[in-house]
């Protein structure tokens, strides 16, 4: 953790001096001199406070305007609101201080609007006290905005111009709200995109306009999307290279996106009771362009050695595959195990688990490794992520050279 006294001895406090008579030839200290700290220049400045944590960026941003600008670009580039309460205050904040909105890279609403109604307006006591501190006439001119939190948010984000990662993850059953309506007007470009609200008219124009996404995921369950993305122009989404989606997303609307676009990476997240091979259907050109696929399977599922032949067959050039499940055991080994040999190009499989093992020891596993790398000769990496009881999750890898 950073020492804050190494930064407060650079920071100038008045000083009054006193000078005799005798003393007149020697000129009185500035009140505009300026401090060490004028000397340092942003990027050591920049440096040192990435090493900062919240409590310490906060006391900085009080003692200095310099000290302020910079720190507030680390508090407020990564937003992930705990809680309706702080991401209410949090977009108040930024529309308030739209320099403040240019600092956000990163913005994470993932249910956190559960407890909010959208289109309900405001009570205007929640946040009198915040906005008596901005005076009558700022409170008065952002009344509009201050209609309810759909429109907050959105103008919000419309002042995030730099903004580069967004995740919003709306509540289930408010079919009645208009989500989309949050991406209306926004200028950023996204590199990362994460979205359960459903696809419509308002969403592909948005869609359309992001030349530099990279990675989507999206998991909107609502039907008829394959509709809409099929409006998606073909020119759209050039730089796309990874797509994420859920064994309740419309497979049509996969397809759509996956049509004429550079993805080779797949993450899919797989339900109780899904269909395996429908949602691998993602059509013979994707299928061949992929080589990175990462298999999330919900609840307590794992994956069983036919469903990894599939696999293997659907997508015959992974060479990265990732499975995420609850918890490694002597069964799902010996699926792996019959169905490691299907893959015939893959050099990397990665595990992970979700909860503490209870059949097998962390030995165990390094033994697996051997049998694994003997049975498929394009292997050259096996990782273990693994849960502990501790609940700290800890990264395992062996490489082929080590055996």
């Amino acid at each position: 953790m950073f020492d804050l006294s190494v930064l407060q001895q650079f920071v100038r406090t008045p000083t009054r001096f006193t000078f005799s008579h005798a003393d007149k030839s020697i000129p009185p200290l500035s009140p505009s001199a300026p401090s060490a700290l004028h000397f340092v220049p942003d990027e050591l400045l920049e440096e040192i406070l990435s090493f900062c944590p919240s409590s310490t960026l906060c006391q900085l941003s009080l003692t200095d305007w310099r000290l302020n600008r910079i720190a507030n670009s680390f508090l407020y580039k990564d937003a992930k609101p705990s809680s309706a309460d702080k991401m209410l205050v949090f977009f108040i904040t930024v529309c308030m201080q739209p320099y403040l909105a240019r600092h956000v890279r990163t913005l994470d609403i993932e249910h956190s609007l559960s407890k909010v109604m959208l289109d309900t307006p405001f009570n205007e006591s929640i946040f009198a006290r915040r906005l008596r501190k901005l005076g009558n006439r700022r409170t008065n001119s952002h009344k509009p905005i201050l209609r309810n939190a759909l429109t907050l948010v959105n103008a919000a984000l419309k002042s995030m111009t730099s903004l580069t990662n967004l995740t919003l993850i709306m509540p289930d059953g408010d079919a009645h709200v208009e989500y989309t309506s949050l991406l209306s007007g926004v200028e950023f470009q996204l590199l990362h995109f994460h979205t359960s609200i459903r696809i419509n008219d308002e969403v592909i124009a948005f869609l359309a306009k992001q030349s530099l996404l990279e990675d989507l995921k999206i998991y909107s369950t609502a039907p008829n999307e394959s509709h809409y993305l099929q409006s998606l122009p073909t020119t759209a989404l050039p730089s796309l290279t990874a797509l994420s989606w859920s064994s309740k997303t419309s497979m049509e609307a996969v397809r759509a996106l996956l049509s004429n676009r550079p993805v080779t990476k797949a993450t899919i997240h797989l339900h109780p009771g899904t269909a395996f091979s429908n949602v691998l259907s993602v059509g013979p050109q994707a299928s061949k362009q992929i080589t990175t696929i990462n298999l999330a399977f919900r609840d307590r599922s794992r994956p069983s050695a036919t469903q990894l032949r599939t696999l293997a067959t659907a997508f015959p050039h992974i060479e990265s595959l990732s499975l995420s499940f609850a918890a490694l055991s002597k069964g799902t080994v010996q699926q792996i195990t019959d169905a490691i040999e299907s893959f015939f190009r893959i050099k990397e499989l990665c595990l992970f688990e979700h909860s503490p093992r209870d059949e097998l020891e962390r030995e165990d596993l390094m033994a697996l490794t051997d049998v694994w790398f003997t049975l498929s000769k394009p292997l050259k990496s096996i990782t273990f992520n693994l849960c502990e009881p501790s609940t700290v999750t800890k990264r395992v890898t062996r490489r082929r050279s080590e055996t």
